[in-house]
């Protein structure tokens, strides 16, 4: 990829995943208010997650452009892509099932119950690569792909357990599919934590090592 297609890249996913989260929020602030309350969350929450995306993919961006062999800024781009699709599906689900109804409302939720939960194993990765897009040594190869492993889990609870989806207890999952579930016991927020020391033990060791070449071999 030459630099000028990374710019174009980079500043375009930028565009595209900020229009997403704002399109999300713009619906959310048309569903009462009772119903977010129902499920522990807020326009004011809502507002503020969105401006954390925007940072990030901004970040992303930035770094993307000017680095674009580095993961790290594809990263953050492909954090701030995610979520501002789900921000998207989110939104439209709720406006669908309170306000008017959309086409697509059941899978749609369906897509809004899982697809944030890709976030966490991408923040690992951000961890495990920075910050010149690296593991720390050849050691260490394994905590990018426990990371990814991690987090299939997880996403497999959400968008296969046959049950009312957490954020959309209306709707039942459509995906469903009866044997798989057994995934409902699976202690999810492990997983979570697992990614989240496999990223801190990178930063820490990294932060330990005496250089930058030294420290990889």
């Amino acid at each position: 990829m030459t630099e000028r297609t990374a710019r174009r890249l980079a500043w375009t996913l930028f565009g595209v995943s900020s229009a997403a989260s704002a399109g999300g929020f713009v619906l959310l602030t048309l569903v009462p208010s009772r119903v977010l309350a129902r499920i522990g969350d807020s326009l004011w929450l809502s507002g503020s997650f969105v401006a954390v995306l925007l940072v990030f993919g901004l970040v992303g961006a930035i770094l993307s452009a000017r680095l674009p062999h580095n993961p790290v800024g594809w990263l953050f781009l492909g954090l701030a892509m995610i979520q501002g699709v789900n921000e998207v599906a989110y939104g439209w689900a709720h406006y669908s099932l309170s306000v008017s109804a959309l086409p697509g409302e059941v899978w749609v939720a369906w897509s809004a119950s899982w697809s944030s939960i890709v976030s966490p194993a991408l923040i690992g990765l951000v961890f495990v690569y920075f910050p010149d897009g690296r593991p720390l040594s050849r050691r260490w190869g394994w905590a990018a792909v426990a990371c990814v492993a991690l987090v299939v889990p997880a996403i497999a609870q959400a968008a296969l357990v046959p049950a009312e989806m957490a954020e959309f207890p209306e709707l039942r999952n459509p995906a469903g599919i009866a044997t798989l579930g057994w995934l409902a016991e699976l202690p999810a927020e492990l997983c979570f934590v697992g990614i989240l020391l496999i990223g801190a033990g990178s930063v820490v060791v990294g932060s330990g090592a005496p250089t930058a070449s030294s420290g990889r071999s």
